[in-house]
């Protein structure tokens, strides 16, 4: 789950993920009355690895946009999504082509922008990597790890 101002009233929405077993699935809910703002699929309908969310004002609107990143199971992938517009505003393969272990997103200012950065961490498997991109020019910000080992790690902002 993640929260942020999606539609632009002034109140933190409710933004949540499909879990593993279930088809790919991002709701939007609006914290004022509940009420579905609509939803995303963001990977094909056949993959059952669940779904990690984040929020924040990616693109300069002051509106909350929402980070969707893969679970287990497929290659991993992270799409930013307009919350305005629902639309894809990019995409990324973090990990490379073969890293399958999924990913944990997040997004906040760590560079002296305006707008929020884009946080990738690494599922199960993938040596507790944290990746973080800059929104305007979509480059490779800075790359760490976190803790000796593979397990998998979990990421938020604030």
């Amino acid at each position: 789950m993640a929260a942020g101002d999606v539609n632009g009233d002034g109140r933190a929405d409710l933004i949540v993920g499909s879990g593993r077993g279930m088809k790919p699935t991002v709701k939007i809910f609006s914290g004022a009355t509940s009420e579905n703002l609509g939803s995303l699929a963001p990977f094909s309908a056949a993959f059952h690895g669940g779904v990690s969310v984040a929020a924040g004002d990616l693109n300069g609107d002051h509106r909350a946009d929402v980070v969707v990143g893969s679970g287990s199971g497929l290659q991993t992938a992270v799409s930013i999504y307009s919350g305005a517009t629902r639309r894809v505003l990019w995409t990324l393969e973090p990990f490379g082509p073969i890293f399958r272990g999924g990913t944990a997103v997040a997004a906040g200012l760590f560079e002296h922008g305006t707008t929020a950065d884009v946080v990738v961490a690494t599922g199960a498997g993938g040596g507790c990597q944290i990746r973080i991109w800059n929104e305007k020019t979509h480059a490779l910000v800075t790359s760490f790890l976190s803790a000796p080992g593979s397990a998998a790690v979990s990421v938020a902002t604030g």
